[in-house]
């Protein structure tokens, strides 16, 4: 039933309290689960004149990308056990995250989308945005959203 399974994470531990679920749907179904970090893309900060734009430091990009790289090899390394006979993949994607996380969903054909989620509401949810919520709201397949 779930093929293709995207499991956005950010570095951080709840972001991979999803991998266990997604494991234990890609090992029923005998899915793939495509692992994705989104980087912030190079950008230049100021006006659009010339004498008045910051550039980034030579390699700042390259440098995130090669993070998020080395990140998600060490994920597929330390849950070797969890994902011992399932087919993975790692993905390093530019942009903003809700909006490329749909895009990697789309590119990779995926059926279903695992992600954790604080749960905020309210205020904080206001001001903050909630990517779960922007995911959802986005997806053309189903997203399982695990609360913290």
């Amino acid at each position: 039933m779930f093929q293709r399974i995207l499991v956005p994470l950010d570095g951080t531990v709840l972001s991979e309290k999803a991998i266990s679920t997604a494991a234990w749907i890609a090992r029923a179904s005998g899915g793939t689960i495509i692992f994705v970090s989104v980087v912030l893309p190079p950008i230049e900060f100021g006006t659009y004149s010339p004498e008045r734009t910051v550039s980034l430091k030579p390699g700042a990009f390259e440098k995130r990308e090669a993070e998020a790289t080395n990140y998600l090899t060490d994920i597929v390394t330390r849950y070797a056990s969890k994902l011992a006979g399932i087919t993975t993949e790692i993905e390093v994607t530019a942009g903003a995250a809700s909006a490329q996380i749909y895009s990697e969903a789309r590119l990779e054909h995926v059926d279903l989308i695992v992600l954790s989620s604080k749960g905020e509401t309210g205020l904080k949810r206001w001001v903050f945005g909630d990517l779960a919520q922007d995911v959802i709201r986005l997806s053309h397949v189903p997203v399982l959203v695990l609360q913290e």
